[in-house]
């Protein structure tokens, strides 16, 4: 199911959906996020906060890991099956799936998962 969810403090959509779907997933503050993503994209030349390598190396350095799905599925699947927080990358866009939910500012639930993070396992 969608639900409509802004972690962004002024609810505002302004290209930020990595930094929403990482605060919404981790329990993070939006601005932390936002401070550990530009330390990453700052470490390299040429790079920004919201392109996937940065979002890769962030998620990584705080603890969580990526994984390609093994089978096409939409957003919306991957939430019904997926119960733990995850962040869920399809094209051009981040997502926050959580208990069987999409949180998001729009309803991407339609979208085909290319990308997941979460926890790494202790």
């Amino acid at each position: 199911m969608f639900v409509k969810c802004n972690t962004n403090p002024w609810n505002k959509c302004i290209d930020d959906c990595g930094i929403r779907a990482i605060a919404k997933a981790t329990g993070k503050d939006y601005f932390d996020v936002m401070d550990g993503l530009i330390a990453v994209a700052d470490s390299h030349d040429d790079w920004d906060i919201d392109e996937l390598r940065t979002i890769n190396e962030y998620m990584l350095s705080i603890g969580w890991e990526a994984a390609e799905p093994t089978n096409r599925v939409t957003v919306k699947q991957f939430a019904e099956q997926v119960t733990d927080p995850r962040v869920v990358i399809v094209k051009g866009h981040g997502t926050c799936t959580m208990n069987g939910n999409t949180y998001d500012t729009w309803n991407c639930n339609r979208y085909r998962v290319k990308w997941v993070y979460r926890k790494r396992l202790e």
